[in-house]
């Protein structure tokens, strides 16, 4: 069997990373002390008495000292490379070495000690002995049995020859030499029995926390492949559900009967509440998981909050209560952030203030500021008239907005999911009431702006001048009404009275600036106001004035406004809450009605036959806009990409060319004017073809972006089959009457 100075009988023994780092250790501390006990040997014999009276044994001594420090050196030089070949070799070897190199100065000091006695050089090396032996045992104590040896030879022959000298003081070393030995002895046994407990506790700790590790990974790689799976399966619904809405609005192009469309627009409104709560469910695993990816995009801010109103906005008027939105005069035109992350949070605020909600109105306010770290951030607090104030309620809101995710579901996860994806906004979310009664939600996010507001390009330059009347406006929000329509180029009245309503029509008609056009809101518990639309109906029948009037969807379908809607074909409606832009595009449809001159009235059949390219990349909003032009009449060729339309315009003529590509805006000026000059080669006139942009983003300016493109007029999305028929036979018979012209 081979000898060994260790036996592993621990499994901390085993392993041999902890062994290898012990004797590591041991081998770092023997370099340190190998050298200087040769200079302390060789300085002590030679300005010693023993060199003098026996200069070749002393001079033995040394040669014996060197020549083991010389094999010790060595091993230890080479011990990442030794080691590797053979650890219990390396260690053996080493130790066994050390060993001799403990009895060599035990029997030096033992000669030293009987020659000379305790005097001269021998107390120096004795004291050098006992320092260096001391501060070894926490290097040397792990390997018991060697330790015991090692100090047995460095200390016990000189202890022995000491006490048999028989002179009081040299007896008196002896024994204090032999008492050391017993008490580095019994030290060297505790801390080497520490320092193999302390590593079997590291190590059994590590075991465990292995344990549990791994642990953790199989229960969050079982969890992850779950929640891959709910993940996918939640886009995969609402994939479907927008396929869903896609045929439901194509539906609605059909002429139904009124029990068949209310079950339609239900089942679009259950559809777009069910793709919401699957965004719900979607964002709630990436927040839970810490993986919100935001899309930085560059969106218009205003269109985005409002947008997220109209689409909660029917359950705070089943439940009849007002909604308004006010924004702060440096409101931007454009920001960068993700429009739909800041969509859901918006309605997901808002659907969780509606269940505190009971009468009244609610308020959103929009502000926009720069915070002390220079970031541009939007606040928006909405506020409702709450009087029931209670401890319940004020610790139910505080725990709305915790990242309960993982155990408490019961207050639902709405504000959570809110307050999470604000925070990945740079921003957060809350609740308070405030000193007057009034419950606010507020939630502020970071989203740098892009394009400043600018006043002046947003006046349209038909609309400047124009005299509009607003009747009976909510006094939260007259003053937004009053600055958005004069920022336009209106020149606003306001009448809160249907008196003073007729009276300012009277005036204006007999003065050379005569009302336009007359902005009439309802209430949504009323319909009172419509009333002046009877009476001026009955003034103006010379000279008719357009009216807008504004309703709920619900109020739409009454009989008494759809009555005033078809006796008067000057009457239009807006749908509350009424958003930025559909408000500027429906008095621009009902004050901007001069076609081009010299284009002749287009028949019925007009679009029958004329061929349109569509360029389209969205299936859905593709199949919908194929399905209206078909039913027009018209000939439809559809492509998904610039390239694919490139190529169609090199095969044959098109009467109108629809996109909605995103491109560069030098990329798109160059795909226009392509476009136009493929086209004029291929028809059989000098026929220019009208551009035509359709837009499902509705940000504010992009009717001007599309016309600096090359582009002739701009569509809102969603499509109506109306608008687009008018659109279409204008721009169409325009260019149909400037080639005939061009001809001749």
């Amino acid at each position: 069997m081979q000898f060994s100075f260790f036996t592993p009988v621990l499994k901390v023994h085993k392993q041999r990373n902890l062994l290898r780092d012990t004797d590591h250790r041991l081998a770092r501390y023997s370099i340190r002390g190998l050298g200087m006990s040769i200079v302390i040997l060789v300085l002590s014999l030679f300005l010693g008495q023993y060199y003098k009276e026996s200069p070749i044994i002393a001079s033995i001594f040394v040669l014996g000292i060197v020549v083991i420090s010389i094999f010790r050196v060595y091993y230890l030089a080479r011990f990442h490379v030794l080691y590797a070949q053979g650890p219990s070799r390396w260690r053996n070897i080493y130790l066994s070495l050390t060993i001799i190199n403990a009895a060599w100065w035990g029997m030096i000091l033992a000669v030293l000690t009987h020659k000379i006695g305790i005097k001269n050089e021998v107390p120096l090396l004795w004291f050098y002995t006992i320092a260096f032996i001391s501060s070894c045992s926490h290097v040397f104590s792990p390997y018991k049995n060697f330790y015991i040896l090692y100090v047995s030879l460095a200390l016990l022959p000189c202890s022995i020859v000491a006490i048999i000298s028989f002179n009081a003081l040299e007896s008196i070393y002896g024994i204090i030499m032999l008492l050391l030995f017993v008490l580095l002895r019994r030290q060297g046994e505790i801390i080497g029995g520490a320092y193999w407990s302390r590593l079997q506790a590291t190590y059994d700790l590590t075991q465990r926390a292995n344990a549990l590790e791994a642990e953790k990974i199989s229960s969050e790689s079982s969890l992850s492949n779950k929640d891959t799976l709910f993940v996918n399966l939640a886009d995969e619904l609402k994939t479907s559900l927008r396929e869903i809405l896609g045929s439901l609005k194509l539906l609605k192009l059909a002429k139904l009967p009124e029990q068949e469309e209310v079950l339609v627009a239900l089942a679009e409104q259950k559809s777009q509440q069910q793709i919401h709560m699957l965004q719900n469910v979607l964002e709630f695993s990436y927040i839970s998981r810490n993986e919100v990816v935001l899309d930085a995009q560059v969106i218009d801010l205003r269109g985005t909050i409002e947008k997220s109103v109209t689409a909660i906005s029917d359950q705070v008027y089943n439940k009849e209560i007002e909604i308004f939105s006010r924004y702060c005069t440096e409101f931007p035109l454009r920001v960068r952030g993700d429009a739909q992350r800041l969509e859901q949070i918006i309605i997901n605020m808002l659907s969780s203030v509606i269940g505190y909600a009971d009468k009244g109105c609610l308020v959103l306010d929009a502000d926009y500021s720069t915070d002390d770290d220079k970031q541009d951030v939007l606040t928006v607090v909405i506020t409702i008239d709450h009087p029931h104030r209670s401890v319940e309620i004020e610790q139910q809101l505080l725990d709305a907005f915790k990242p309960h995710y993982a155990n408490d579901m019961s207050q639902g996860l709405s504000l959570a999911i809110a307050n999470g994806l604000a925070i990945r906004m740079q921003g957060k979310a809350g609740a308070e009431y405030t000193s007057n009664g009034h419950l606010n939600f507020w939630f502020n996010v970071v989203v740098p702006m892009v394009t400043p507001i600018n006043t002046n390009t947003q006046k349209v330059s038909k609309l400047n001048g124009k005299h509009i009347l607003i009747y009976q406006p909510p006094k939260l929000i007259e003053d937004e009404y009053k600055n958005t329509l004069e920022t336009w180029g209106f020149i606003v009245a306001i009448a809160h009275d249907e008196t003073s309503a007729i009276n300012l029509i009277k005036q204006s008609q007999a003065s050379i600036h005569p009302i336009d056009a007359v902005f009439i809101y309802t209430r949504i518990q009323s319909l009172d106001s419509l009333s002046l639309s009877k009476s001026i109906a009955a003034l103006c029948l010379d000279n008719p004035v357009s009216q807008l009037i504004c309703v709920s969807e619900h109020q739409s379908k009454l009989p008494e406004v759809e009555d005033i809607v078809h006796t008067n074909p000057n009457v239009e409606l807006i749908r509350k809450p009424v958003e930025h832009n559909r408000l500027r595009k429906k008095l621009k449809h009902l004050l901007i009605k001069d076609l081009e001159e010299n284009v002749e009235e287009a028949s019925e059949n007009f679009l029958k036959n004329k061929r349109i390219l569509l360029l389209q990349d969205e299936d859905i909003d593709r199949t919908i806009a194929e399905v209206m032009l078909k039913k027009l009449g018209c000939l439809v060729t559809t492509v998904k990409t610039p390239e694919e339309a490139s190529s169609q315009f090199e095969k044959i003529a098109y009467d109108a060319f629809i996109t909605d590509v995103q491109l560069d805006d030098e990329e798109m000026k160059k795909f226009i004017a392509s476009a136009k000059s493929k086209n004029v080669a291929f028809h059989s006139k000098n026929y220019i073809l009208p551009a035509l942009g359709l837009s499902h983003h509705e940000q504010e300016g992009e009717e001007t972006r599309c016309l600096q493109f090359g582009m002739d007029y701009y569509i809102d999305a969603p499509l109506q089959i109306d608008e687009l028929t008018a659109i279409l036979r204008r721009w169409i018979g325009r260019a149909i009457h400037l080639s005939e012209k061009d001809e001749k």
